[in-house]
């Protein structure tokens, strides 16, 4: 039996992302966690190409110039990705029953 993966990296910068994914031999999908219609498609998208997601790991953050500057949204972006709380951008993940998949 042969395993195989898949690996989405999601961002919300396409060109960055795609940039990214070809760094890592993976695939883009366009995917900002604040916002849930960005989420939904995203979703869609793997939903569409690979008919599941088995994993999901989450971990979004916000990375300043590269020089200890953060970037100018960053305040609005932190404040948000803190207040999702557990049922943020994977509370739109169900299973076949509604059911979050936890």
């Amino acid at each position: 039996m042969e395993l195989v993966h898949v690996v989405y990296i999601g961002a919300r910068a396409p060109e960055r992302g795609e940039k990214a994914a070809a760094a890592l031999g993976t695939r883009y999908v366009q995917l900002d966690v604040t916002d849930d219609e960005s989420v939904n498609s995203a979703l869609a998208t793997v939903d569409s190409a690979e008919g599941r997601l088995d994993v999901l790991v989450h971990n979004a953050g916000v990375l300043g110039d590269g020089i200890g500057r953060p970037p100018q949204d960053s305040a609005a972006v932190l404040v948000r990705l803190a207040t999702l709380g557990a049922d943020g951008p994977t509370g739109t993940l169900r299973d076949e029953n509604g059911e979050p998949p936890w």
